[in-house]
């Protein structure tokens, strides 16, 4: 069995690393223009890396990180690797199958669209990107920001990070419309938005936000004209780009959060738990589907609370908890009141969990099926808001970003309105290039 895991690895490894690569030449070509191809991306870093570091440094032992300990039979168990590596690979295969079909359904002469975005509203995008400094500084958490880190290090009070954080993803967006959209960008343009960008990154203190505003901001560069001189460049940028975070993340669990142990052994272990999904997925499946030891209550409960987050708890007194509560419990072995701090989840065991072996067919099918609705959308901002939500389901607790359903709404109503007020300022992908061609050439 132990030959036949090793095996089966190096399969998901080689095939998921060959069709991570084909996604990312897509999107850097232009060629296809489907979120499927960032989706594979991330799936790939969350979720395969992990997996070549295991034959490259060896499995984690969490010997300083204790309460991770629970993790470690599961990942030494080959049985489970290879129900992992099966679930990780069906799920790119899948999304590269409907990103291929996407791509020759798609009508290239009328892809995105900026006209029918808030790229026409200024003023709101402006308001948008105020929201997070104007919370900051009235609802009292500026003494807390003099130093940079995560909430518990700053020392804020419990909860006070997520409206902080819903008002960071709304000035995310609104900064990434308000300066990609732009025919013309000035000076103050690119100095503002460095400054805004750097600002966000501060207020959060979080290694995930520089991830996710950098792949963002890729997305809506990739979204408009870019030359192929240009984009031979972002192509070199990128991996450069995701060797400079992962040695922010090592700096930032020595210096900034620094951990007991400061060891090699330990900063990996701690990078593993911070950005791999491997080890929670792989916990559940060894949980649910081998032990019968059932993390949930009864089948779909933490579905229930992640998209019915938005009904209060006193309209419906027996709303179930947030998954990764559920999750913690389990690997703490505590009842949830009691909780110290939270695991961050993952769609995978998410889906295992509350489906058992149907979750198995469901994880990839679901996946493909948000997909498709996704890039139903035209617009380009609201297009870049699906995109967070998608990244959020695979890696974060995704209830922490409902605020981005709300941006969508109105980002809906926005397009809706002005589709009807300026039907003849609509213009396609094609033209739009065009203009901006245009715009710099002269």
């Amino acid at each position: 069995m132990a030959l036949m895991r090793i095996v089966i690895d190096w399969v998901l490894i080689l095939m998921s690393s060959y069709l991570a690569i084909r996604a990312v030449d897509r999107l850097l070509t232009g060629r296809n223009t489907s979120l499927g191809n960032y989706v594979i991306a991330v799936t790939w870093l969350f979720c395969v890396l992990p997996i070549l570091f295991d034959y490259l440094i060896g499995l984690p032992k969490y010997r300083t990180i204790y309460w991770y300990a629970p993790f470690v039979e599961a990942m030494a168990n080959d049985d489970v690797s290879i129900v992992y590596d099966g679930l990780i690979l069906s799920s790119i295969i899948a999304i590269h199958f409907y990103c291929v079909s996407h791509f020759r359904k798609e009508d290239r002469t009328a892809a995105l669209k900026w006209s029918t975005s808030l790229g026409e509203c200024n003023p709101l995008l402006c308001l948008g990107m105020l929201l997070p400094l104007v919370h900051v500084v009235f609802s009292g958490l500026l003494p807390y920001l003099k130093i940079y880190g995560d909430p518990a290090t700053r020392g804020m009070p419990e909860g006070s990070s997520v409206a902080v954080n819903a008002f960071l993803l709304i000035g995310l967006i609104s900064a990434a419309i308000w300066f990609f959209g732009r025919s013309k960008r000035t000076g103050i343009h690119i100095m503002t938005f460095i400054v805004y960008s750097g600002a966000l990154a501060w207020i959060s203190g979080k290694r995930f936000m520089i991830a996710l505003m950098l792949m963002v901001y890729l997305f809506f560069m990739l979204s408009v004209e870019v030359s192929e001189a240009n984009r031979r460049k972002i192509r070199l940028l990128i991996p450069m780009g995701l060797l400079c975070l992962a040695a922010f993340s090592a700096f930032y669990l020595i210096g900034i959060r620094p951990l007991s142990d400061t060891s090699f052994d330990s900063v990996y272990e701690m990078l593993r738990v911070d950005f791999g999904r491997d080890d929670v997925t792989k916990y559940v499946i060894h949980h649910e589907l081998f032990l019968g030891d059932h993390i949930l209550q009864f089948p779909g409960q933490s579905f229930l609370s992640t998209f019915l987050v938005f009904v209060p708890r006193f309209l419906w007194a027996a709303k179930p908890y947030q998954h990764f509560q559920y999750l913690t419990s389990s690997i703490l072995n505590l009842p949830i009141p009691l909780l110290p701090a939270g695991t961050t989840p993952s769609w995978w065991e998410m889906c295992i969990a509350n489906f058992s072996y149907l979750g198995l067919i469901a994880a990839p099918l679901l996946l493909v099926g948000f997909i498709a609705l996704a890039d139903k959308a035209k617009a380009v901002s609201i297009r870049g808001t699906l995109l967070i939500l998608l990244v959020a389901l695979l890696t974060q607790s995704v209830d922490a970003y409902i605020s981005l359903i709300i941006l969508l709404f109105i980002q809906q109503g926005f397009a809706l309105f002005i589709s009807r007020r300026k039907p003849h300022e609509q213009i396609t992908e094609r033209a739009y290039r065009a203009k901006r061609a245009w715009d710099y050439g002269r």
